[in-house]
């Protein structure tokens, strides 16, 4: 599986958003806890805690994971 993150830039050369992908479908970004998979929040994700980062394909449902 191949998964990228890439910016959208507008016509100022400014960040607009992100287009995240699993070969080459549309994704999502989520975050799971190591210890039992479940699903956390951004937030959680952001305090340092340790999780895993995942990228759902939104066609596909296909998932992968990384710590």
């Amino acid at each position: 599986m191949a998964t990228s993150n890439q910016a959208n830039y507008n016509d100022r050369n400014e960040i607009t958003g992100w287009t995240t992908t699993v070969n080459d479908e549309p994704a999502i970004i989520r975050y799971r806890l190591p210890s039992n998979q479940r699903i956390v929040s951004d937030a959680y994700a952001q305090s340092g805690k340790a999780v895993m980062q995942c990228y759902l394909s939104t066609k596909s449902q296909w998932e992968i994971c990384a710590e």
